[in-house]
Protein backbone atom coordinates (compact mmCIF):
# COMPACT_ATOMS: atom_id res chain seq x y z
CA UNK A 1 0.00 0.00 0.00
CA UNK A 2 0.98 3.69 -0.85
CA UNK A 3 2.75 5.33 2.32
CA UNK A 4 1.48 9.48 1.86
CA UNK A 5 5.44 9.93 3.23
CA UNK A 6 7.34 6.93 1.38
CA UNK A 7 9.54 7.55 -1.32
CA UNK A 8 9.45 5.89 -4.64
CA UNK A 9 12.60 5.24 -5.35
CA UNK A 10 12.10 1.35 -5.54
CA UNK A 11 15.61 0.27 -7.39
CA UNK A 12 14.62 -3.29 -8.34
CA UNK A 13 13.28 -5.25 -11.50
CA UNK A 14 9.50 -4.68 -10.79
CA UNK A 15 8.27 -5.35 -14.20
CA UNK A 16 5.18 -7.46 -15.31
CA UNK A 17 5.25 -8.15 -18.99
CA UNK A 18 7.50 -4.65 -19.67
CA UNK A 19 5.27 -2.14 -17.65
CA UNK A 20 6.14 -1.44 -13.80
CA UNK A 21 2.94 -2.65 -11.61
CA UNK A 22 1.00 -0.73 -9.13
CA UNK A 23 1.76 -2.01 -5.73
CA UNK A 24 -2.20 -3.50 -5.31
CA UNK A 25 -3.54 -6.17 -7.45
CA UNK A 26 -7.26 -6.48 -8.75
CA UNK A 27 -9.14 -8.82 -10.58
CA UNK A 28 -8.13 -7.65 -13.86
CA UNK A 29 -4.94 -6.51 -13.11
CA UNK A 30 -1.48 -8.09 -11.16
CA UNK A 31 -0.06 -6.03 -8.58
CA UNK A 32 3.77 -6.22 -6.32
CA UNK A 33 1.29 -7.09 -3.52
CA UNK A 34 -1.85 -9.66 -3.39
CA UNK A 35 -4.27 -7.97 -1.98
CA UNK A 36 -7.41 -9.93 -2.42
CA UNK A 37 -5.31 -12.62 0.08
CA UNK A 38 -3.91 -9.67 2.42
CA UNK A 39 -7.74 -9.22 2.75
CA UNK A 40 -9.04 -12.07 3.49
CA UNK A 41 -6.20 -12.41 6.40
CA UNK A 42 -7.17 -9.43 7.78
CA UNK A 43 -10.72 -11.35 8.50
CA UNK A 44 -12.85 -8.52 9.32
CA UNK A 45 -16.40 -9.63 8.19
CA UNK A 46 -19.15 -8.03 7.66
CA UNK A 47 -18.59 -4.18 8.31
CA UNK A 48 -22.89 -3.05 8.21
CA UNK A 49 -22.80 0.33 8.63
CA UNK A 50 -19.21 0.94 9.79
CA UNK A 51 -17.24 4.57 9.14
CA UNK A 52 -13.66 3.39 7.71
CA UNK A 53 -10.30 5.62 7.50
CA UNK A 54 -7.78 3.92 5.10
CA UNK A 55 -3.96 5.72 5.88
CA UNK A 56 -2.36 5.37 2.88
CA UNK A 57 -4.72 4.10 0.49
CA UNK A 58 -2.85 3.31 -2.66
CA UNK A 59 -5.07 2.95 -5.26
CA UNK A 60 -8.21 2.37 -3.04
CA UNK A 61 -8.22 -1.59 -2.93
CA UNK A 62 -8.94 -1.65 1.35
CA UNK A 63 -11.61 1.16 1.13
CA UNK A 64 -13.56 -0.57 -1.99
CA UNK A 65 -13.20 -4.23 0.38
CA UNK A 66 -14.30 -2.39 3.16
CA UNK A 67 -17.60 -0.79 1.22
CA UNK A 68 -17.98 -4.16 -0.01
CA UNK A 69 -18.39 -5.64 3.20
CA UNK A 70 -21.17 -3.45 4.20
CA UNK A 71 -19.08 -0.29 5.59
CA UNK A 72 -21.21 3.33 4.42
CA UNK A 73 -18.48 5.53 4.67
CA UNK A 74 -15.22 5.00 3.52
CA UNK A 75 -12.22 7.59 3.41
CA UNK A 76 -8.91 6.78 1.68
CA UNK A 77 -6.22 9.17 2.32
CA UNK A 78 -3.23 9.10 -0.01
CA UNK A 79 -0.15 12.13 -1.22
CA UNK A 80 -0.05 10.19 -4.66
CA UNK A 81 -1.98 11.61 -7.46
CA UNK A 82 -1.30 9.17 -9.70
CA UNK A 83 -2.68 6.50 -7.60
CA UNK A 84 -5.87 8.73 -5.89
CA UNK A 85 -7.01 9.13 -9.71
CA UNK A 86 -7.11 5.17 -10.42
CA UNK A 87 -9.05 4.73 -6.61
CA UNK A 88 -12.02 7.37 -7.92
CA UNK A 89 -11.80 5.77 -11.03
CA UNK A 90 -12.43 2.25 -9.71
CA UNK A 91 -14.07 3.32 -5.98
CA UNK A 92 -16.70 6.33 -6.81
CA UNK A 93 -18.36 5.66 -3.46
CA UNK A 94 -15.57 6.54 -1.61
CA UNK A 95 -14.03 9.48 -0.53
CA UNK A 96 -10.00 10.14 -1.35
CA UNK A 97 -7.77 13.20 0.17
CA UNK A 98 -4.57 13.58 -1.39
CA UNK A 99 -2.48 14.31 1.65
CA UNK A 100 0.58 13.01 3.71
CA UNK A 101 -0.14 11.95 7.31
CA UNK A 102 2.17 14.45 8.23
CA UNK A 103 -0.41 17.45 7.11
CA UNK A 104 -2.89 19.03 9.55
CA UNK A 105 -5.70 16.83 9.69
CA UNK A 106 -7.93 18.88 11.28
CA UNK A 107 -9.92 20.39 8.35
CA UNK A 108 -9.60 17.86 5.48
CA UNK A 109 -10.10 14.63 7.32
CA UNK A 110 -13.69 14.87 7.82
CA UNK A 111 -15.56 13.91 10.72
CA UNK A 112 -12.51 13.22 13.20
CA UNK A 113 -13.82 11.24 16.11
CA UNK A 114 -16.19 9.55 14.09
CA UNK A 115 -14.44 6.48 12.60
CA UNK A 116 -15.24 2.84 13.40
CA UNK A 117 -12.27 1.73 12.09
CA UNK A 118 -8.38 3.04 10.94
CA UNK A 119 -6.67 0.93 8.57
CA UNK A 120 -3.25 1.00 8.18
CA UNK A 121 -1.18 -1.67 5.95
CA UNK A 122 2.03 -2.07 4.69
CA UNK A 123 3.20 1.40 6.39
CA UNK A 124 4.22 2.38 9.52
CA UNK A 125 7.89 1.90 9.00
CA UNK A 126 8.14 4.79 6.89
CA UNK A 127 6.71 7.09 9.44
CA UNK A 128 9.43 9.75 10.47
CA UNK A 129 6.75 10.69 13.58
CA UNK A 130 5.26 7.53 14.45
CA UNK A 131 4.00 8.37 17.69
CA UNK A 132 1.90 11.56 16.30
CA UNK A 133 0.95 9.59 13.61
CA UNK A 134 -0.72 7.31 16.40
CA UNK A 135 -1.95 10.06 18.43
CA UNK A 136 -3.52 11.27 14.87
CA UNK A 137 -5.43 8.23 14.55
CA UNK A 138 -6.55 7.93 18.15
CA UNK A 139 -7.99 11.39 17.60
CA UNK A 140 -10.15 10.04 14.08
CA UNK A 141 -11.31 7.17 15.89
CA UNK A 142 -14.23 7.00 17.98
CA UNK A 143 -14.03 5.89 21.80
CA UNK A 144 -13.88 2.02 21.29
CA UNK A 145 -12.60 2.55 17.70
CA UNK A 146 -10.41 0.28 15.74
CA UNK A 147 -7.20 0.61 14.21
CA UNK A 148 -6.18 -2.18 11.96
CA UNK A 149 -2.38 -2.02 11.70
CA UNK A 150 -0.32 -4.78 8.99
CA UNK A 151 3.18 -4.22 9.41
CA UNK A 152 6.49 -6.58 9.64
CA UNK A 153 7.83 -7.46 13.55
CA UNK A 154 11.69 -7.21 13.88
CA UNK A 155 13.49 -9.17 16.30
CA UNK A 156 15.24 -7.44 19.24
CA UNK A 157 15.13 -5.86 22.41
CA UNK A 158 15.00 -2.02 21.21
CA UNK A 159 11.79 -0.70 19.97
CA UNK A 160 12.71 -0.77 16.27
CA UNK A 161 15.55 -2.33 14.35
CA UNK A 162 17.04 -0.81 10.90
CA UNK A 163 16.54 -3.30 8.30
CA UNK A 164 18.32 -3.36 5.23
CA UNK A 165 15.59 -4.55 2.18
CA UNK A 166 16.30 -4.95 -1.33
CA UNK A 167 15.69 -1.32 -2.08
CA UNK A 168 16.12 0.77 0.69
CA UNK A 169 16.71 0.75 4.86
CA UNK A 170 13.47 1.22 6.99
CA UNK A 171 12.78 1.18 10.99
CA UNK A 172 10.70 -1.97 11.93
CA UNK A 173 9.10 -1.75 14.43
CA UNK A 174 9.82 -4.75 17.61
CA UNK A 175 6.76 -6.31 19.79
CA UNK A 176 8.30 -4.14 22.07
CA UNK A 177 8.08 -1.03 20.35
CA UNK A 178 4.84 -2.01 19.10
CA UNK A 179 3.44 -1.99 22.55
CA UNK A 180 5.09 1.37 23.56
CA UNK A 181 3.68 2.99 19.95
CA UNK A 182 0.27 1.60 20.64
CA UNK A 183 -0.23 2.73 24.60
CA UNK A 184 -3.92 3.76 24.93
CA UNK A 185 -5.27 1.14 22.57
CA UNK A 186 -5.65 -2.44 23.95
CA UNK A 187 -3.99 -5.22 20.91
CA UNK A 188 -6.54 -7.58 20.88
CA UNK A 189 -5.80 -9.71 18.18
CA UNK A 190 -2.32 -10.44 16.21
CA UNK A 191 -1.90 -12.97 13.45
CA UNK A 192 0.39 -13.82 10.14
CA UNK A 193 -0.43 -11.19 7.21
CA UNK A 194 0.55 -12.29 3.49
CA UNK A 195 3.98 -12.78 2.89
CA UNK A 196 5.98 -11.10 -0.17
CA UNK A 197 9.04 -11.78 -1.99
CA UNK A 198 11.29 -8.97 -0.86
CA UNK A 199 10.19 -9.13 2.79
CA UNK A 200 12.89 -8.74 5.34
CA UNK A 201 10.78 -9.56 8.49
CA UNK A 202 7.21 -11.54 9.19
CA UNK A 203 4.03 -9.48 8.05
CA UNK A 204 1.28 -9.41 11.07
CA UNK A 205 -1.97 -7.76 11.41
CA UNK A 206 -3.06 -6.15 14.62
CA UNK A 207 -6.71 -5.89 15.82
CA UNK A 208 -6.00 -2.12 18.93
CA UNK A 209 -9.19 -0.82 20.20
CA UNK A 210 -8.75 2.63 21.45
CA UNK A 211 -9.84 3.37 24.80
CA UNK A 212 -13.24 4.28 25.51
CA UNK A 213 -12.19 7.66 27.58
Amino acid sequence: MTDPGAPHDLNVDRTFDGYEPSYQSFDDRPGLSDSAAKWQAVGLGELTGARVLDIGCNEGFFCGAAMGQGATFVVGMDRDDASLTEARRRFPDCTFIEMSWDDEWEGRVPDLGSYDMVFMFSAIHYAANPEQLVERIASALKPGGLLVLECGIADGDADRVLIERTHDQTWHFTRRGISNLLQGFTIEDEHPSVAQETDPVPRFILQARRSTT
